[in-house]
């Protein structure tokens, strides 16, 4: 991990930062949410996900997912999404008109807090060449929030949970 001058954390795998302690940094800072939780991702298929969403949801943070419909289809995919909905977890899954994908990487944790990148929450992410930054950033933070609603009202063919 890079601290970089204006004070953002930049993770890059599978060097110099490994999957693990990249996936451990991601967990921590969804774990940190205190009343909100948003992810907005492509492909996503941690199983730790049937555990930290749940737990936040019945602490009282409010989780809202927005995914991606082909991903979600996936063979690694379907159990965890069937079991975030089971659990009751708020997600919005669907694609876009023009080339049927909802690509974005991003979270926003409290409405101030941002991690976004090339990153999707995935196990293998980590073996790829991808990054992310996490940074305490309330404008930022608010604009990815826009961008995720902005998603929500143009997606189509949504399953909503």
């Amino acid at each position: 991990m890079t601290i970089l001058p204006d004070g953002r954390e930049l993770w890059h795998t599978p060097a110099p930062d490994t999957q693990e302690v990249a996936l451990e940094r991601l967990t921590a800072f969804w774990q940190s949410a205190k009343t909100s939780l948003l992810i907005v991702d492509y492909s996503f298929n941690l199983v730790a996900f049937e555990t930290i969403l749940p737990e936040l949801k019945n602490k009282g943070v409010v989780v809202t997912l927005v995914l991606d419909k082909s991903q979600s289809t996936g063979s690694s995919e379907k159990p965890v999404i069937a079991s975030l909905k089971a659990s009751g977890i708020n997600m919005t899954i669907g694609e876009s008109s023009m080339h049927h994908i909802v690509h974005d990487k991003f979270s926003v944790v409290d409405g101030i807090h941002a991690e976004y990148g090339s990153f999707n929450f995935t196990k293998v992410a980590g073996l790829e060449d991808n990054f992310f930054f996490i940074e305490n950033n309330s404008s930022v933070a608010q604009d990815l929030t826009t961008i995720a609603n902005s998603i929500k009202s143009w997606i189509i063919n949504s399953e909503n949970n």
